[in-house]
């Protein structure tokens, strides 16, 4: 964890600098724990989780003089620690056992030799931008962030177009009777 001492040893601290760290030692104390038990719990690997956790908060510390006058630095937080989850997860070639955002892809049970890619079971009907976005975030396991750049919005419409293309998605199945015709919800 970055220590007080590093910024100059306490003492010999400026008063902007004393706010400054109370600021970031108040945001620290508030969240530590909550992530540490989600990031926990998402690895399974409690040494990993911390390392995560400390590099959010590192990360945090980098930015502090953005973020205090960002509306929510803790769901700044939050998100920035949803990236490196989602990259510890792919660098070690692991899948989530909950997708971060809540939402859930319940594929047929093949195995995954005969899985047909997403794209062949996406529904007709279904614009190239919303087949797009939802080829790139459940099949690409791209986040939001990822998509957002390359098709160069905010991070939180793409969030919103890609809600969209679920329900577009959902809707279209459901007047199918499911993605193979079963009745299965799949978003």
């Amino acid at each position: 964890m970055i220590k007080k001492q590093e910024e100059g040893g306490g003492a010999g601290m400026t008063r902007k600098e004393e706010r400054e760290w109370a600021w970031f030692d108040g945001q620290f104390r508030r969240h530590y724990s909550t992530m540490l038990r989600l990031t926990a719990r998402q690895l399974r690997d409690p040494a990993r989780a911390e390392e995560l956790v400390q590099d959010a908060f590192e990360l945090f510390w980098q930015k502090r003089a953005q973020l205090r006058e960002h509306p929510n630095p803790g769901g700044w937080l939050m998100k920035t620690l949803q990236f490196l989850i989602r990259n510890e997860a792919r660098s070690a070639g692991e899948r989530l056992t909950q997708p971060l955002d809540g939402m859930a892809l319940e594929r047929a049970a093949a195995p995954p030799e005969r899985r047909e890619p997403l794209a062949e079971a996406l529904p007709p009907g279904l614009a190239e931008g919303e087949r797009a976005l939802l080829i790139w975030f459940y099949e690409e396991e791209r986040s939001c962030g990822e998509i957002a750049a390359r098709l160069g919005i905010s991070e939180s419409l793409c969030r919103m177009r890609l809600t969209r293309a679920r329900r577009r998605c959902r809707a279209l199945w459901e007047a199918q009777g499911g993605p193979d015709g079963s009745g299965a919800k799949i978003f």
